[in-house]
Parts: C-alpha cells; structure tokens; sequence
C-alpha cells in the first residue's frame, strides 16, 4: 500500500497518525465564531487535546465538575483574541512513547530534542544527557516539567 504524504513548505510529509512528528501532531485549528472570533485573525498558542472538553464547557456556559482532574484549559479567551493565559507546552503521549514541546523545542522520551525553530521537520536530534546545562534554557523548562509530570503520574499510579 502506498503511505499519504503531504507537501509543507516544500517538503514531502509521510502520513501516519500512529507517529509523534510535528506533520501529524501540529495540525491547524479552524474557527468559525461570528461575533466572538474575527475572521482571518491567526493565532500560534499552544492547544492540546484535552483543551477542548473544558473550552466547550465554558462556550456551552456550563461549569467543570469540581470533584474531577481535568487536564485541559479552555482556550474560550484565545479564540476571542486574548492570549493571556496561553500554554507554555503540550504533552502527547501515544502507547509507551511521549513528546512535551513548547514553541521552540521538542522532547522526546528517548532524550532527544529538536529545535522546532532551526530544525522545523525533526531531522537533526539533540540528545540530551546533562540537564544542568540547560537548566535556565526553554528545553531545560521542559525538562523539568517532564520531571513533575513523573512525579505526578506516580502518585495516581499509587491510589
């Protein structure tokens, strides 16, 4: 069988949802909200999956259950323009495999890292292997949020 592939910017794209590269994890959010979005307006914030049930709750007017953890954050406020409480990274997670990335870079669990800006389709890895060196770096910050996403992961696991 013969894959799908894509053209982006030049550049041929294999298709598989099965795969954590940024051409099937960074697909583009279409709006259509008269009166609240303005039309042609483009916003590059950071949206995860689990940020649809709680922004659809609070477009629908209704409230989130206060007894349930509930990873997302609604971007109701970004589609209306304001930015202000944008993300600073998403976490994807598929099978044994995981990535948590920010506008710049990408983390891998294997410990490689791409710098999205230079390296936009994930072809030069860095690996990462003395977290104090990056420490004050936006990879360091994720980094450390993998650490607390573990930490976190764990204690569930221990409930």
């Amino acid at each position: 069988e013969d894959a799908v592939a894509s053209l982006r910017n030049g550049y041929s794209i294999p298709g598989g949802k099965a795969q954590l590269t940024e051409a099937v994890t960074c697909v583009p959010l279409l709006v259509r909200w008269p009166g609240k979005t303005e039309a042609g307006t483009t916003n590059t914030d950071l949206v995860d999956a689990t940020d649809f049930y709680p922004t659809l709750v609070e477009v629908a007017g209704g409230k989130l259950p206060a007894d349930v953890y509930i990873d997302g954050r609604s971007f109701a406020d970004a589609l209306q323009g304001n930015t202000d409480n944008a993300r600073k990274w998403v976490y994807v997670e598929y099978k044994d495999r995981w990535f948590i990335r920010n506008h710049r870079w990408k983390l891998f669990s294997d410990g490689q890292a791409f710098d999205l800006k230079t390296d936009p389709y994930e072809q030069n890895p860095i690996t990462v292997q003395a977290p104090a060196e990056i420490a004050d770096s936006d990879l360091g910050v994720l980094v450390s949020e993998v650490a607390k996403l573990r930490n976190e992961k764990e204690a569930l696991n221990q409930e």
